[in-house]
């Protein structure tokens, strides 16, 4: 009888949960680093992984689209997901005018509408991976002047019992990541823009690679700089990225987008998990895969 009554409930329920909770649209758009997620949902979906290398394929394309039905999962309703991936040949979301405003540019828009035309109009959420290494290409070089900063009074030397290094004021330091997450800000509020009654979310790069040999065994763009200058302290690229998360993270919950951070499982002391790492910069499905449970796509 137990068994019988089970049966009704499980019925009941799952026919609520068609009733009240259709499948999940989202409309992914963003840059290389969008590939770790398109790769762990071709995994989750059962196809074949992109093997899309980033240092060579994203350089030269334009637009490229990746679509998932994930069907109804036992636990909840499933998700149905377009990626939008854009390459170094995209246009530019938008362009800046002398006026310091900005302006959207129609081939970027068009590929936006396509994406929620696929889901017949209907998109339940809008996932940024805009940009992501602008932390990287201010911390992961050396400097010819070493130099360290200072977050709060609880920070430490990023090299302790090491000779001192050039110590720049944390204002300086955020004032500059500031500028460089700018674009990044303005993309997201545009696609807020753009769809007005729909969540807007904006992925946070994975945190940074500590491992010195992974760096120069894969330096993806930075391998003559490495070669010249070297490869900055681990813990001086790690409270670059803590400041950039921060301050990018701050900004957009302001103005209304949700913030998805690192996965908590993805990092140990502040650093991506050692074997998850793709290039210098970049995770792999693994954590892709922890972003999309995150937003509940699988």
């Amino acid at each position: 009888m137990l068994a019988g009554v089970a049966a009704q409930y499980s019925a009941c329920t799952s026919s609520l949960r068609d009733e009240r909770a259709p499948m999940k649209n989202i409309l992914f758009i963003g840059n290389s680093h969008l590939i770790a997620l398109i790769d762990a949902a071709q995994r989750c979906a059962g196809t074949q992984s992109t093997g899309m290398d980033i240092h060579d394929a994203f350089r030269g394309i334009g637009f490229r689209r990746y679509d998932f039905n994930m069907g109804a999962a036992p636990e909840g309703p499933g998700a149905r997901m377009r990626f939008i991936l854009a390459g170094a040949a995209a246009p530019s979301l938008f362009q800046m005018n002398a006026e310091g405003g900005y302006t959207l540019a129609p081939g970027f828009v068009d590929e936006l509408r396509e994406g929620a035309a696929q889901f017949g109009g209907r998109v339940d959420q809008v996932v940024s991976y805009f940009h992501g290494n602008e932390h990287s290409t201010f911390s992961i070089v050396e400097h010819e002047v070493p130099f360290d900063f200072f977050a709060d009074a609880d920070d430490q030397d990023c090299i302790p019992d090491a000779p001192p290094r050039q110590v720049i004021p944390a204002e300086v330091i955020r004032r500059e990541l500031k500028a460089r997450a700018r674009p990044t800000a303005i993309y997201c509020q545009t696609l807020k823009s753009l769809f007005p009654g729909q969540e807007v979310v904006h992925v946070l790069p994975p945190p940074p690679i500590a491992d010195e040999r992974q760096l120069r065994r894969s330096p993806e763009i930075f391998a003559q700089l490495f070669h010249v200058y070297g490869i900055a302290p681990p813990a001086l690229r790690r409270k670059t990225y803590k400041l950039y998360a921060q301050m990018l993270g701050d900004e957009l919950r302001a103005t209304g987008v949700r913030v998805v951070e690192a996965p908590a499982g993805s990092h140990v002391d502040g650093y991506l998990h050692e074997d998850w790492a793709v290039g210098s910069t970049h995770a792999d499905h693994r954590y892709g895969q922890l972003v999309l449970q995150e937003l509940g796509a699988v």
